[in-house]
């Protein structure tokens, strides 16, 4: 069973790692009389073990190789035997510990059909994570658009909440297409939010300047920009099925051409 140190807190790593150098010195003092320089040098590994600040490092690497080089000084056995040991030493540490970040699976608004047949494990959590939080930036953006009538206007003019949720609608039905909705997902859609949540802040304010008057028209100028550009990523991502559909015509008119 595989034992991912980045689940446990930093007092459980200081606690198991306390237990393994315990471990390693009681190995170490059994050596003494047996194999006398394995013996020091899993001792000495023990205390830099112990006495070194990141735990992590010391369970990962400084354990198993403390324990890797002590094989090779022990005098009794074979060459065959200190070959099972290290393996052994390689086994659990390659085999049981690993230090890997910790992948949650976002969840999926449940207003969308989605197909996700065909893709790879590792696909599914990159387009669940992308999605989600393409969906949430977008939620938050109608929510404050609604408490502005100025950017409601704007947002009703360029259609921004159609655009936006039909470009989630096609990506929910063919995720294979997320990588045509990278400006969307990772731009235009960022920089709409932060864009609207400085706006709101700063119209808000009781003072405000000449300057800030500028800034704020120079924001909503910004926005029609981008919400132009919403429009557009709707049309790469969907012109697909326009070439498809025009494909599927030629291919219809020729056959009715050769019939005739």
């Amino acid at each position: 069973m595989l034992l991912n140190l980045r689940t446990l807190t930093a007092v459980e790593l200081r606690r198991n790692k306390l237990i393994a150098v315990f471990l390693m010195g009681a190995l170490g003092l059994e050596l003494t009389t047996v194999a006398p320089r394995a013996s020091v040098v899993i001792l000495v590994g023990a205390v830099m073990a112990g006495i070194l600040p990141n735990d992590k490092v010391a369970v990962l690497w400084l354990m198993p190789a403390t324990l890797l080089v002590g094989v090779l000084f022990l005098t009794q056995p074979t060459w065959q035997m200190k070959g099972i040991f290290a393996v052994v030493v390689l086994l659990a540490r390659f085999g049981l510990l690993q230090d890997k970040p910790i992948v949650q699976s976002a969840t999926l608004p449940t207003k969308y059909t989605y197909d996700l047949t065909g893709l790879s494990r590792k696909d599914k959590q990159a387009f669940q994570t992308a999605f989600a939080t393409g969906y949430n930036d977008i939620q938050i953006i109608n929510d404050l658009v609604k408490a502005d009538a100025q950017l409601q206007a704007i947002a009703d003019r360029y259609q921004f909440e159609l655009f936006t949720d039909n470009i989630m609608a096609t990506l929910a039905e063919k995720p294979e297409r997320l990588v045509l909705a990278d400006e969307f997902l990772y731009n235009h859609v960022p920089n709409v939010l932060k864009i609207i949540r400085i706006y709101m802040t700063v119209q808000k304010q009781t003072a405000v300047s000449q300057f800030a008057d500028e800034q704020l028209e120079q924001a909503q100028n910004t926005l029609v920009a981008l919400f132009k550009e919403i429009k557009v990523d709707y049309h790469v991502l969907t012109q697909v099925d326009s070439q498809a559909l025009s494909e599927q015509i030629a291919i219809a008119q020729q056959t009715m051409y050769n019939r005739n």
